[in-house]
């Protein structure tokens, strides 16, 4: 397994000093993809709503969209995960 840390991430000013932390875990046996937030402030722009939220093949052929510039995640849970098996 390959572990992909993003640790106290200033998104955009538009959130003030808040930071999010962000694990990405790829299982190399399944291809199993995880992505894990703590972190999550009410701010609408740290919760999804400036951001794209999936994942995509290598040649862009292939997607599974998640939430576009919409605040999918929820502010009131420590950790959350998105887990994807392409």
């Amino acid at each position: 397994m390959f572990n992909l840390y993003f640790r106290n991430r200033l998104l955009s000013t538009a959130c003030g000093s808040d930071t999010i932390q962000v694990m990405l875990s790829i299982h190399e046996s399944s291809n199993l993809i995880k992505a894990t937030y703590q972190g999550l402030t009410n701010c609408l722009q740290m919760r999804g709503g400036a951001a794209t939220i999936g994942i995509q093949s290598a040649n862009g052929e292939q997607s599974v969209l998640v939430g576009f510039n919409s605040p999918v995640m929820d502010d009131n849970a420590l950790y959350q995960s998105m887990t994807f098996q392409p």
